[in-house]
């Protein structure tokens, strides 16, 4: 039995999307799962996880927000539940309150934390208060080698680190490419995301003004919605356009 921890489960956005991965693919390693999950997942996600087994639990109450009370009572059911189960693994999605108040508990099993954000301390979702509990991981998984720097600078974390990139399913369509067309690079790059700071999008425009200043050709297309402000600030590279949101076929 694994425990999977995350606020959110779903389609959309990384946050969401993210554990949903971890969970289908736990599950066809052969792991009994469980998800505990803050918010309840839409009817559809919701019969995609009962048709493969997963168990899915939701905080016994959305009331008192502002008290964190449904984020408190989450996590004392995963202590509770693991002291009945005894799992194997507890893996929590993001470095964040929902995390921390997990770590509080005592728990026999390993531990793991993945973490969802650059790991840098201006970003939106970076909780310096959970630092002291890290020791009780068994290992933070970052996507990146750049975030295992930034996690062991920001929180002064000293464990061990295993890279684990987020990933996309698998497509089971057979594309017929042709791989003499794949070899060219057009220069063309497209960002797709929320507007905000801990997407890393300053980082993003500062690399591109390097890589256009070898690729005269080099274009950047920012498409999001969010804090338009912002980027609009830091995208001062002629060739790089911002724009809105873009769906489906666009």
């Amino acid at each position: 039995m694994i425990y999977v921890v995350s606020e959110h489960v779903g389609e959309m956005g990384g946050g969401a999307k993210s554990p949903l991965l971890l969970c289908e693919t736990l599950r066809r390693c052969g792991y009994s799962v469980t998800l505990f999950v803050l918010a309840k997942p839409s009817k559809e996600i919701a019969h995609r996880l009962a048709s493969q087994n997963i168990r899915v639990v939701t905080s016994l109450t959305r009331r008192l927000c502002r008290w964190r009370l449904p984020v408190k009572l989450l996590a004392f059911q995963v202590f509770v539940s693991a002291l009945l189960e005894k799992p194997t693994a507890i893996c929590m999605y993001s470095l964040w309150l929902l995390t921390r108040s997990v770590l509080v508990y005592p728990f026999s099993c390993h531990c793991f934390a993945w973490e969802a954000t650059v790991a840098l301390p201006n970003t939106k979702f970076v909780d310096i208060s959970i630092a002291r509990y890290l020791k009780k991981l068994s290992a933070v998984w970052a996507p990146s080698k750049t975030i295992e720097r930034n996690l062991r600078l920001t929180y002064g974390y000293q464990g061990l680190v295993r890279i684990l990139p987020f990933w996309v399913e698998d497509c089971p369509i057979s594309w017929n490419w042709d791989s003499s067309k794949l070899r060219k690079r057009s220069g063309q790059f497209l960002f797709l995301g929320r507007f905000e700071n801990d997407k890393g999008i300053d980082i993003l425009c500062k690399a591109f003004s390097l890589v256009a200043q070898q690729i005269s050709s080099a274009s950047l297309k920012l498409c999001g919605q969010g804090d338009l402000a912002w980027v609009e600030k830091v995208a001062t590279h002629p060739a790089i356009c911002v724009s809105g949101p873009i769906f489906g076929a666009d």
